[in-house]
């Protein structure tokens, strides 16, 4: 991996303005210490090496990660049919010879993934600006390309937003973890803000922290629907008895994802838990075999784990110790308006009736006509007893 990102180094460093590593080292850190310490203060952990050490481990990984992005970005085909290729295609021998790099990228995608692998995103930043400057014109390549190619990267592993005018600012993201979690972020019309008003109003009490199964909520009343108008996974809304809930797609992988998410909520304080609310909310729905098998044939969830077994532990797996706090639980609202509507006997009683009488044709049949053979008996009694009494 040493000799990769060496030759990532080289390859983005070949017919720019920097010949050489020291330059683009000093560069980096801006002559000065300032630069040095907000690289530091990033971590938890104090870094135990010097500055000139810093900033060639940071221009390193930073040219690797650089060289990715540009690579995975959309707007790369374009760039090169106009002659304004920022990274040649034809000297990148790992990009190019497919067979057997494969399962070797993906490896590499989790291993930008890892919490403590993180690098700050403005050293990226500072590294594109530094070193991506147009061969022709000498215009300065537009930032915004490092998100797009971003999300095209680690899109192999989730799956990406459906809106195509949603954006993320550069100066936004702390690392590609970071961007990751802002992408998969549900929109502001969901869950998140639609029962805001109302969460704020309930106290910390009354929040719950646990749900029914699948099970349980149908007995009870609840319907099941696949929500086909999500943009993210997370978009989960809860209206009139219908919980709809978006497609998910499990694989192995989904697993590291989700871990290192929830890692990174549990380290950063600006967020509102949103990874660890589903995972925890998802976690009680689905307790039993049964619970994923009924979500798997209403089309909500799909298991593509190699375990057929895993799919009802999961998302207990994954939450598993971690901290969770229902001032910060964005489904804290949708949660207590299932459990009112699961508290009500007559939604069980419908339930119980629809479930037991109106799933087979022949057995509503056989209900209508006793229905109907009850009424004439009771008219003819009336009948009778009117005939009776007038005598």
């Amino acid at each position: 991996m040493e000799v990769r990102r060496q030759a990532h180094l080289q390859l983005m460093l070949r017919e720019r303005t920097y010949n050489n590593t020291r330059k683009l080292a000093a560069e980096l850190l801006g002559g000065n210490a300032e630069s040095g310490a907000r690289i530091c203060g990033s971590y938890s952990e104090k870094i135990s090496m010097s500055s000139d050490e810093l900033a060639l481990m940071m221009m390193l990984d930073g040219c690797f990660i650089l060289h990715l992005l540009l690579k995975h970005d959309t707007s790369a085909a374009e760039q090169r049919v106009q002659g304004d290729n920022v990274v040649d295609d034809d000297d990148d021998d790992d990009w190019t010879q497919v067979i057997g790099r494969c399962w070797i990228w993906n490896l590499v995608k989790y291993d930008l993934l890892l919490l403590q692998n993180q690098i700050p995103f403005f050293v990226i930043l500072a590294l594109h600006r530094l070193l991506i400057i147009s061969v022709n014109n000498g215009q300065e390549s537009e930032p915004q390309r490092l998100i797009s190619g971003g999300l095209q990267l680690f899109s192999t592993l989730y799956p990406l937003r459906k809106d195509a005018k949603f954006t993320i600012d550069c100066d936004q993201v702390h690392h590609l973890l970071h961007l990751v979690y802002l992408s998969i972020l549900p929109p502001n019309n969901s869950s998140d803000s639609e029962f805001a008003d109302q969460q704020q109003n309930l106290s910390l009490e009354a929040l719950p922290f646990w749900i029914p199964s699948v099970k349980e909520l149908m007995d009870s009343g609840v319907k099941f629907r696949k929500k086909t108008n999500a943009q993210v996974f997370m978009d989960i809304t809860f209206q009139r008895g219908v919980l709809e809930i978006p497609e998910l797609k499990t694989f192995d992988h989904s697993n590291f994802v989700l871990r290192n998410l929830i890692a990174f909520e549990q380290c950063y304080p600006d967020t509102r838990f949103h990874i660890t609310s589903y995972v925890a909310f998802m976690g009680c729905l689905l307790r039993t075999q049964e619970d994923a098998r009924m979500l798997h044939l209403k089309g909500i969830l799909i298991n593509g784990t190699t375990k057929e077994e895993y799919a009802n532990g999961f998302f207990s797996q994954i939450n598993s110790g971690a901290y969770s706090s229902s001032d910060r639980n964005y489904l804290g609202g949708l949660t207590e308006e299932i459990m009112k509507n699961h508290g009500k006997h007559h939604n069980r009683w419908r339930a119980a009736l629809t479930h037991n009488y109106c799933i087979n044709p022949w057995v509503i049949i056989s209900v209508i006509v006793a229905f109907v053979l009850l009424l004439l008996a009771v008219t003819n009694t009336i009948v009778a007893l009117l005939n009776r009494f007038k005598r």
